[in-house]
């Protein structure tokens, strides 16, 4: 027999591994051939009782941050958890589920329970394997304040007090959009608390969540905190609509996902409509039309774009493409221009065709996926809120606008 060796285990588990994720990718391109793209409804229903499954996993109120396969659930995740929250109200009133406004409550609830002293919240680890070693939810993991994740909770808060009027929620709401204001730099960037201590464009949904505190508070340091950061993520928009300063981690990738270019474009155009300026609505049109002049020409949405929207990927971020088809249908309402209503249904039903509603895996079926293909960059192998949350968003949109 051969000796076992430290070298020879590490070679034969990467093999292992290796055979597991071709399996994987090869597992979901044969369902993939039996999916069918039904009604939004149908899709709606699915996504949901996922993002359900998904908060009945973690037994604490956060809904998981994913579903890996063969890892199982995450834990808790308290940023995604927040802006799950007006997500799950506007189903309520879709669907008229009760259930769905209970469980907005209880992500509410956790929110309070997780967030700091200071009125932030943490940035929480996601990865494979989490779960298994913190079955307790976050007890033991590092408190690092974040100023992304804080909006986010931030955000769902106000809506729970707007949907409740329980003031516990307006209460931590304003202790984080407090916090937010003290640690923000004079130019309007949050450097600070920040991912890799660099001010990144996106951050832009965090000033979005500060105007909707500041519409039930009236403080106007908050309204000016986040025009500030509006106003310098706008100077960071090339003329074609591309954003420099939109990348988490430049050492982890070269150009911006469209999960991160749908975070700035969205809330540069809600703050724009919010604050009735039409610069800040022509910086979001901008990129948004060039996006759709790509998926016109391209038949598809890369997952990552550089400065000329030139994409080099072989997959597609299905999240970015979620939040695309809702921007796109947000524009729709504005502007009654019928490509962006059509552009959008077609990405739309691009994400439906990737979903598995019949998967005997509660984990994944009605799950929508990091990548697509499964083994793409973003999330690769796993089934993320994020992503089934801002589907519901655009299918949701979609149909009302239909109806």
């Amino acid at each position: 027999m051969f000796p076992l060796t430290f070298t020879s285990v590490l070679e034969s588990n990467r093999i292992w591994l290796s055979i597991n994720f071709r399996l994987i990718a090869l597992e979901d391109r044969l369902l993939g051939f039996n999916n069918r793209i039904g009604d939004n409804k149908k899709h709606l229903k699915a996504t949901v009782e996922w993002l359900k499954r998904a908060q009945d996993a973690t037994g604490n109120g956060g809904v998981s941050a994913g579903y890996f396969k063969y890892v199982g659930w995450e834990t808790a995740y308290s940023e995604t958890t927040g802006y799950i929250i007006p997500t799950m109200f506007d189903y309520y009133y879709f669907a008229h589920d009760k259930d769905s406004r209970k469980r907005a409550i209880e992500m509410s609830d956790f929110l309070i329970d997780v967030q700091l002293n200071n009125g932030s919240f943490a940035i929480r680890p996601v990865g494979p394997n989490r779960s298994r070693r913190q079955k307790s939810g976050f007890v033991g993991t590092p408190l690092d304040p974040e100023v992304f994740d804080t909006g986010q909770c931030m955000q769902g808060l106000v809506r729970c007090y707007k949907e409740t009027k329980q003031s516990e929620y307006l209460t931590s709401a304003v202790k984080a959009g407090d916090w937010l204001v003290t640690v923000q730099d004079e130019d309007g960037a949050w450097r600070k608390h920040s991912f890799h201590g660099m001010p990144h464009t996106f951050y832009t949904r965090v000033a979005l969540a500060l105007l909707e505190l500041y519409a039930l508070t009236g403080d106007k340091k908050h309204e000016e905190a986040a025009v500030k950061n509006i106003e310098w993520a706008s100077t960071k928009c090339n003329e074609k609509g591309w954003y420099h300063n939109c990348i988490p981690d430049p050492k982890s990738m070269s150009y911006p996902i469209t999960h991160f270019i749908g975070y700035t474009a969205e809330g540069i155009l809600e703050a724009g409509i919010l604050l009735k300026n039409d610069n800040f609505i022509r910086t979001a049109t901008r990129t948004m039309n060039s996006l759709l002049s790509k998926f016109e020409t391209d038949g598809w949405v890369s997952a990552t774009y550089d400065e000329n929207w030139e994409g080099q990927d072989n997959y597609s971020c299905l999240t970015g493409d979620a939040q695309i088809a809702s921007l796109w249908l947000r524009l729709f309402e504005l502007t009654h221009k019928q490509a962006y209503y059509d552009g959008a249904v077609k990405l739309n039903n691009y994400i439906k065709s990737t979903q598995h509603l019949h998967h005997l895996c509660k984990g994944i079926k009605g799950g929508v996926k990091g990548s697509q293909p499964i083994y793409g960059k973003y999330d690769p192998y796993s089934y993320i809120n994020w992503a089934a949350k801002f589907f519901v968003d655009s299918l949701l949109r979609q149909e009302n606008l239909r109806n």
